[in-house]
């Protein structure tokens, strides 16, 4: 184990007040996507706490790791090798044109452009279009399809430079998919989409709801690389600041429910998608201290419930594996001390993981085509925000007697 540097989050990231509340404490957990070799191999970790602005209600972790450390070198995630994710930007980019005034003049940026997956759909069709991916091998793999990319950190100093590249012209849209919530300075990123829209363009911007994630008590979202869980509430707080204002939300399945918002130049004054979302949470209510005491009440219910349940499977002699080796899954395996003593292993669909092993745990991750050579008794579908999709892509399995766990709303055989 390395223990990495990090800084503590002493001001709520939103709107900078120091009135915080833990939340919960997860004790040491790796850092998500760092995957050793070997068993032995060291790996860097960083406590982990999330905590409540009793302000405006932003939840964040309170350990903010550079970003350099978390995504600038061995990232695995591509984007294009993971099915659902391609066909989410594939119709993303239909949406866009259709919605955004986007044609064969515009201009489209995105932000996170990992290894081209929205951008590749546009490229070809619009004038110009550009990515910003600052993880080298996401960035190397976009720049193969001939997509111009900066290989910086997004920031308000890197706007004005790329204004300065491209004399003055503003992107028709941005988008900015997934990767707000990662940011250790929101307020510096939405500074910077602020000066590179003008009175015309637009920003598509997509993160996870924070809201839902507190509902339906998924906690293993909460690891070192996601600094934010953001509600309609502390993104209008966000945005209002920097003289932008949310036009439309919708509510989309991504990354197990996020919210995608269209973000304009101007004041806010009403719109009843916006409207009514604010509604719902001012209903929960988001800003009582409730809503937090029970999730996080509900983390220890679920950890007792999953572990016994994998414990029984255990006791009768039943083989079982995890399917994802995703980041979430670095919080809940380690906090709950679900090891190579209970899973035989893990599969992953993406091959930059594979033959890796999973940290703290023992277990080795395998593609999943060795769940159709040598069927285990249970598969524990890890990456939940793809149950469905799981579930129908190994239904051959059900026929050879394979049955499935999923983790919520409570663990239980599907």
């Amino acid at each position: 184990m390395i223990s990495v540097k990090f800084d503590k989050a002493a001001a709520c990231l939103v709107c900078e007040s120091v009135d915080l509340s833990k939340v919960f404490e997860f004790g040491i957990v790796p850092l998500a996507d760092k995957l050793p070799r070997t068993q032995d191999e060291s790996v860097p970790s960083a406590p982990l706490t999330v905590w409540k602005c009793n302000s405006c209600g932003h939840l964040q972790v309170g350990e903010l790791v550079s970003p350099t450390i978390l995504f600038k070198h061995e990232y695995p995630y591509l984007s294009t090798k993971i099915p659902e994710v391609d066909t989410h930007f594939r119709n993303l980019a239909e949406l866009v044109v259709a919605n955004c005034g986007i044609g064969s003049k515009s201009f489209v940026m995105e932000v996170a452009s990992n290894d081209g997956v929205f951008l590749k759909n546009l490229s070809g069709t619009v004038d110009k279009v550009f990515g910003i991916e600052p993880s080298t091998v996401p960035a190397r793999a976009c720049e193969k399809l001939g997509i111009e990319v900066s290989t910086e950190f997004f920031s308000l100093d890197l706007a004005k430079e790329l204004l300065k590249q491209f004399e003055g012209r503003h992107p028709d849209l941005i988008l900015a998919s997934n990767v707000l919530s990662h940011v250790p300075d929101p307020r510096g990123f939405m500074a910077g989409l602020a000066v590179l829209i003008n009175d015309t363009g637009k920003l598509v911007v997509e993160v996870p709801y924070g809201l839902n994630m507190l509902m339906n008590g998924t906690f293993d979202s909460i690891f070192h690389q996601h600094c934010s869980y953001f509600t309609m509430h502390s993104i209008q707080r966000l945005v209002d600041h920097f003289g932008l204002c949310v036009k439309e939300v919708e509510l989309v399945k991504a990354q197990g429910g996020s919210l995608r918002l269209i973000i304009e130049k101007g004041v806010y004054t009403s719109s009843g998608s916006v409207d009514s979302l604010l509604e719902k949470e001012q209903s929960v209510p988001i800003s009582g201290d409730n809503l937090y005491k029970r999730f996080a009440i509900g983390i220890e219910s679920h950890r007792l419930e999953l572990t016994g349940l994998l414990q029984l499977l255990k006791s009768q002699g039943k083989t079982i594996v995890g399917y994802g080796a995703a980041g979430k899954s670095a919080t809940l395996l380690n906090y709950y001390g679900i090891t190579d003593k209970l899973l035989e292993y893990i599969v992953d669909i993406s091959p930059s993981k594979h033959y890796r092993f999973f940290p703290f745990t023992g277990l080795e991750i395998f593609p999943v085509e060795r769940l159709l050579k040598e069927p285990p008794d249970y598969v524990v579908i890890l990456a939940w925000n793809y149950t469905d999709e799981v579930l129908l892509s190994l239904s051959p399995l059900r026929d050879r007697g394979v049955k499935f766990i999923q983790l919520y709303p409570t663990p239980e055989v599907v």
